[in-house]
Formats: structure tokens, sequence, C-alpha cells
């Protein structure tokens, strides 16, 4: 094996936080496929940082993501680093992805919980040192977690909320932004469809029109707790069920074809309990996810369609973070105005 550092396995050993012992774990299947006789492996990639190009940036004190991980993982290119954290009890930290965190953990980790890990001797005294402890209160902090946990890419809130865990080291804080984020993001993300704004009967229970059921979600665990048959005061009229189930038939033969793990709904959101003389509206929902995170990939399509006679206003989101070596999101949004002519359900004319 040929290794520019003094021990192997990349970023696995100089990139991983050392109070996450459970993902080095890696290294283990790492080693076994190495030792094979039979196999050659060039591991490379961009190991520089991307300047911004804007003012202050190469002022003292100001470093990047990766050289302050490698300082304290104890790269030999960063040993040196002149990581001051004894002149000022404030440090900021610009980013918002999982490095964004895990600077911000080990900064205010308690030194003895870092003593107990891999973290480099000199980076472990310096903490020791350090007076970086400038506290919020505990609405600010509420805030910020809150604001965390709802920018976590798709599929990675769960991550996200055990490191905001590790840097509030107070369950009452985390628990409120928790509850309070937590119903926001599941909604927005569309987890499994029937979570969703418009089928939303109060902020724990989903009606599922397809099977006339009602949900129990906790939201903070993202799992249904229970269901119960819908009310009939909670279902559509027979006339508009009779449109809604039409509409739902041929999206999910729609979804089998162009979405194989997607998901879809088609719910009553005005009208719903109109006459053949009232008018109403339908909503079209359809979510979609391919989550990979060994791969370094998650993303998830989302769409809402307003089913009206006039008017149809659609709205597509797209989501997706891309995170090996960096760090890149994408987060857009498109709203498109269509118009169709279709016929109502077939019936019989006695």
């Amino acid at each position: 094996m040929l290794e520019r550092l003094p021990s192997p396995f990349g970023l696995v050993r100089s990139g991983v936080a050392p109070d996450h012992p459970e993902t080095k774990t890696v290294i283990n299947q790492f080693t076994k496929i190495a030792s094979s006789s039979r196999l050659f492996f060039f591991a490379y990639g961009a190991e520089s940082d991307n300047h911004l190009g804007i003012e202050g940036e190469g002022l003292p004190g100001v470093f990047s993501a990766r050289e302050f991980v490698w300082w304290y993982n104890g790269h030999p290119d960063c040993a040196n680093l002149p990581i001051d954290l004894q002149s000022t009890d404030t440090a900021i930290v610009l980013g918002q992805g999982n490095v964004a965190i895990d600077v911000a953990r080990i900064l205010l980790r308690p030194f003895q919980e870092l003593n107990a890990t891999d973290i480099a001797d000199h980076a472990l005294e310096s903490l020791k040192l350090s007076k970086i402890r400038k506290e919020l209160s505990d609405e600010q902090k509420i805030a910020l977690a809150k604001w965390f946990l709802l920018k976590s890419p798709p599929g990675e809130i769960q991550y996200v909320a055990k490191d905001l865990q590790g840097v509030l080291l107070n369950d009452n804080i985390y628990l409120a932004a928790a509850q309070a984020a937590f119903p926001v993001y599941n909604k927005e993300q569309m987890l499994s469809v029937i979570v969703c704004e418009d089928e939303e009967i109060d902020a724990n229970h989903f009606i599922d029109l397809r099977t006339a059921q009602v949900a129990t979600i906790d939201h903070i665990k993202q799992v249904c707790t229970g269901v119960r048959p819908a009310a009939n005061s909670e279902l559509p009229s027979a006339y508009v069920e009779e449109y809604r189930a039409a509409i739902d038939t041929e999206v999910v033969r729609y979804i089998e074809e162009a979405f194989p793990r997607g998901h879809c709904s088609v719910f009553a959101t005005n009208g719903k309990d109109s006459d053949e003389n009232g008018g109403f509206e339908l909503t079209v929902v359809i979510s979609s996810a391919k989550l990979s995170p060994k791969n370094f990939c998650n993303g998830r399509w989302r769409s809402i369609w307003k089913v009206q006679l006039h008017g149809d206003l659609q709205t597509v989101d797209l989501q997706a973070h891309y995170f090996e070596e960096g760090n890149v999101q994408l987060d857009t949004a498109y709203d498109c105005k269509d118009s169709s002519i279709f016929q109502g359900p077939a019936r019989d004319i006695n």
C-alpha cells in the first residue's frame, strides 16, 4: 500500500469528527478489501479549498472547514495551524452542512468527553484552554436549532438532529426546537405523501382518502403510530369522491411508470362536500426520493397539482444534496400554469 500520509484511510481518518467513532468503522471494510492481492486501488481527489474571493477571507483567524477539521484530526498539513481559542469567547461558523455542525460541536464539547476520543493531542490541549463559551439565550438556541433542522437536506434530518443534541447538550432546548421543526419539515418533504399540509386533520393526524383511514404520526420519530377509520365528516361527498377516485387511479398508473420509488395522493381541498350543483378543487401530490447516504447523495422530487375548472396552478419542488468531498445543495421551486379538458367519470345511462 502506498500512502502519502503517516496513517491510511484518507477522509475517514482526517475528515470524520473524532466523537463519531461509529462512522469510522468502515475502516474495517477498507482493510479487508485492501488485503486482497488481486486488486489495485487508486484513491485520489481534490483536497484543497475553493476560495470564495470575498473581502476578509485571508485575514488572520479565518480558516476553511477543511483546515480546521484537519487540525483537530491531526493531519500533518494542518497540525501547526495558528488556531487561537483564548483571545475571544466567540467563534463564527459559516455553513449549514454536517461539517459546520461538526466544527461547532467540537468547539463546544466538554474537554472530558473529547479526551475519550482519538482527537489530536495538540487540538485537545488547545480546546482544554479554549474560551469559546459565549452563551446564547435559550430562545436563541431554540431558534437556531429549529433553523438547522428545517434546512436539513432530504432524508438527513435525523443526522442533523443527532449532531444538534451533541452541540446543545440540553434535552429541553432540543425538544422544543424539534417539536417546532419536525412537523413543518415532514409536511414540506411530503413523507409518504399523506404527511402534507393539505391532508392534515390536526397536528398529528393525516387522512388517506384512498383507504379512508386517518394516520397518527410521531413527527420526531417520523413513524406512523396508529390508524383509525376516517369519520364521514372527514371524507368528501360521493359526488366529489367519484372524480377524486378516477383521477387517483390514473395518477397511480403514471407514478408506477415515471416514479418507481414515488408515492402519490389525490384529495379534495376546497368544496369537498359539494354536490352536482357546486364546484370543488382537487389536489394531486407526488413525492419521490432517492436516498443514498453511503454514496453521498440524497434527493427528493415533490410536485403539487391543483385540479380546477379554471386557472390551474401547479408547483414543482426539486431538492438534492451531494456531499462527497464537499457540500452542494440544490433547492428550487417552479410554479407553472396549464389547462386541460377532461371528461367526468363514466356513468351508466339507463
